[in-house]
């Protein structure tokens, strides 16, 4: 979903664990953004459609996804420690 929705031109490089974007452009130079999937199976269709339906721009999908990335880690590990 992520793919598609950046499109080809956005899309820089594809790893297991993480994507590559073009965000913008700064002078003469291209601005990166990457994101990381510690673990992929977290982003299914169920947890993040609403991120895609909300978001007007790569980096604010993104930042939305990362967010998720990190309370779904939080709430790992206060179930971890209890």
């Amino acid at each position: 979903m992520l793919l598609r929705w950046a499109g080809p031109a956005d899309v820089d490089d594809v790893n297991w664990d993480s994507i590559r974007f073009k965000t913008g452009y700064e002078r003469y130079r291209t601005i990166y953004r990457r994101f990381d999937m510690a673990s992929p199976l977290d982003f299914s269709k169920a947890t993040s459609e609403r991120r895609f339906e909300s978001a007007e721009t790569l980096d604010e999908l993104i930042d939305a996804l990362e967010a998720d990335a990190e309370e779904s880690d939080e709430l790992q590990l206060v179930a971890r420690v209890r």
